[in-house]
């Protein structure tokens, strides 16, 4: 079993046999002092806020963004995506366990300093990864900045700033973007039955 440290972001294996059935028990975390919780009782049926396939999703991960969640949670819904509120860590771990995400946003320090939100998308399976479009709310960096979006692995950055003149254009034109930048690979991945 795969296990997530809600702290750190530090993902693990446990061996199946080592794993209590129907249990909530806790594992050091190797990476950094907490406690990792795990919890393998019997989970409650899907509910309301777990989505089918069909509904393309937009996780927002923000803690304190005031006015700049409702534009975008605005921009999100204008794209034609059902936005997703995470504001913790273990909220967006859960969220990861259940659905996929067209488009991640997060606020800088997302959970903590040094950011273990971005950290936690950085260790996501490649096939999950590929799927999605990465963008960073940053109170420092400037709009649009692609080197810095680049070495952060993900795909564009606004300044909070900017939020009301340029999110929805960047967010729709990167989505577009990383939609055409992919397409010959999804289509070769259909053709050979693999997606």
């Amino acid at each position: 079993m795969e296990i997530t440290c809600q702290s750190c972001g530090g993902r693990f294996n446990l061996p199946d046999e080592k794993i209590p059935e129907n249990a909530r028990f806790a594992a050091q975390c190797p990476k950094c002092p907490e406690k990792i919780i795990v919890d393998t009782r019997q989970r409650p049926s899907l509910g309301p806020d777990l989505i089918n396939d069909e509904t393309a999703l937009a996780l927002i991960c923000q803690t304190g963004l005031g006015e700049g969640n409702r534009l975008i949670t605005d921009a999100v819904m204008k794209l034609g995506l059902r936005p997703v509120v995470a504001n913790t860590m273990a909220n967006l771990i859960a969220n990861f366990d259940y659905n996929r995400f067209v488009l991640v946003i997060m606020e800088d320090n997302f959970g903590g300093p040094n950011n273990p939100g971005l950290k936690y998308l950085e260790k996501l399976q490649s096939s999950i990864r590929r799927d999605m479009v990465i963008g960073l709310i940053s109170r420092q960096i400037p709009t649009l900045d692609t080197m810095r979006a680049f070495s952060l692995s993900i795909d564009f950055i606004i300044n909070e700033h900017d939020l009301a003149t340029h999110f929805y254009n960047a967010a729709r034109k990167t989505i577009r973007d990383h939609e055409q930048f992919y397409k010959a690979y999804k289509e070769c991945q259909k053709e050979m039955g693999i997606r």
